[in-house]
């Protein structure tokens, strides 16, 4: 007799299991669903003490990754510019840190300001 080992994650469980949660219900019922969840995590924070809710940090965690990633891009573009003043500026011992240095404060100053607010007010 043979033996099939399977190995899955959490994940791959929780995810087939709302997938077929998700298949049975029919087009109407899927779209009432839908809705109450995105309702909950426009209203629900993960503990009493938070200021955001589920939905705004998730919002506002991948706003901050995609533009941590464009600006990754830009700085790379930049790189020979910035590297010339550095060069112009800075002594040879030094020009490393100063170019690490731009680099961590730009992706710092432009990604940390950056907050989206979603506000639901059930109609009545």
């Amino acid at each position: 007799m043979s033996t099939v080992e399977l190995k899955l994650t959490e994940g791959q469980i929780q995810n087939a299991i709302a997938v077929a949660i998700s298949e049975s219900f029919t087009p109407e019922r899927r779209d009432e669903l839908l809705r109450d969840a995105i309702r909950a995590h426009l209203t629900v924070k993960a503990s009493s003490y938070d200021k955001e809710t589920l939905f705004s940090a998730t919002v506002n965690k991948q706003l901050r990754e995609m533009v941590g990633t464009e600006l990754e891009k830009e700085v790379q573009k930049m790189r020979p510019e910035l590297e010339a003043l550095v060069k112009k500026y800075f002594h040879q011992n030094i020009q490393s840190d100063i170019l690490c240095s731009i680099e961590k404060q730009l992706a710092e100053d432009l990604t940390k300001n950056i907050k989206v607010n979603v506000y639901y007010k059930e109609s009545y």
